[in-house]
């Protein structure tokens, strides 16, 4: 069965990938010359080198096992600014490193104690380490892009990409974070969002049943036309589709309404083009600062735009109503959510 990660931003913190001046000045600071027989001063000085190299890349296999069992929304981020192929490739070098400087090791160590005599020993253990860290040096690009990729990873949100998930958007203003901080409990969480200066906010919603429901919301990512997204926020933004969960997607009509109603509805297409095979769900926020025709003409607006924007459904909402607003989410939970 194969092993899951919940918390890769943990695992990511235990891993130290070395550069490679930082191998050879620890080779360095432990070199010395020692006393005892010609033979088991050469033998120990490529043990030395051995056993430096051989130490400070098993973080490389660390971090292949992590990868193996990381969860597409993970890799989704990852992918937003590393290569999936330059990374298998450059975890190869090192991998085929490792093995020549054990291979190295052996024949070298065998090959002085069969010589003839001390100038011999010494050229095979100066060829011996000479190529052992030959081999290291070729992958010095690799470390460094490992290593890059590890300090990635570690500020990765500390979400749960199993857990059935509510993801919150809608233009600015339009009532996000009061909805977020109404069904959601008091350990609401603010972490930065991996290659963007935006924040996610994650938060718990524990439906009547008793079942724990994931909330995030994405300020400054999911509430604006896609032409004003940058490549990076697009790639970190489609993450979101290998999460199991649907959009509620947040509608302000109100007159003092950061942008109008046709700029939300194109915001709408633009996330279901990136976030494919999800649920939107709409909520028609601050219901409560229209008269009926005013209502009417959203309405009106909405269901005009149906068939384009493919919603499941909209309610009239007022964010202020926490009861009220409670027992919706409850029921769009059950309805769309956990019945999926």
């Amino acid at each position: 069965m194969k092993e899951t990660i919940m918390d890769p931003a943990g695992f990511a913190k235990e891993i130290q990938i070395p550069l490679y001046n930082e191998i050879l000045e620890k080779i360095k600071s432990r070199y010395q010359k020692k006393g005892g027989k010609e033979y088991e001063r050469e033998i120990m000085s490529i043990e030395l080198v051995y056993n430096v190299i051989n130490s400070k890349t098993l973080s490389v296999l660390k971090l292949e096992k992590l990868l193996k069992n990381l969860h597409h929304f993970y890799w989704g981020l990852i992918e937003v600014n590393y290569d999936k192929k330059k990374i298998y490739e450059s975890i190869k070098c090192i991998k085929k490193s490792r093995t020549l400087l054990k291979k190295f090791w052996i024949n070298y160590r065998n090959e002085i104690l069969a010589a003839n005599n001390s100038k011999e020993m010494k050229s095979l253990s100066r060829e011996a380490r000479g190529r052992m860290i030959s081999s290291i040096k070729k992958c010095s690009k690799s470390l460094e892009y490992l290593r890059n990729l590890v300090i990635t990873m570690s500020s990765f949100p500390g979400l749960d990409p199993y857990r059935k998930t509510l993801i919150v958007a809608g233009p600015p203003n339009a009532g996000k974070s009061t909805i977020v901080s109404t069904i959601t409990n008091a350990k609401t969480k603010i972490a930065s969002y991996p290659f963007t200066t935006k924040d996610i906010i994650i938060g718990h919603f524990t439906i009547d049943n008793g079942q724990v429901i994931q909330v995030i919301d994405t300020p400054g990512l999911l509430d604006r036309n896609i032409n004003e997204m940058n490549e990076i926020e697009r790639k970190a933004i489609s993450a979101l589709k290998y999460l199991d969960g649907l959009i509620l997607f947040l509608m302000d009509p109100s007159k003092e309404a950061y942008m109008n109603l046709d700029k939300q509805i194109n915001i709408i297409n633009d996330i279901k083009s990136i976030i494919l095979n999800k649920k939107i769900i709409l909520l028609i926020n601050k219901i409560d600062l229209l008269n009926e025709i005013e209502i009417k003409d959203v309405e009106k607006a909405i269901n005009e735009s149906a068939n384009k924007l493919n919603f499941e459904a909209y309610y009239k909402i007022s964010a202020l109503n926490k009861k009220e607003l409670i027992d919706l989410i409850n029921n769009i939970v059950k309805s769309n959510l956990l019945a999926s």
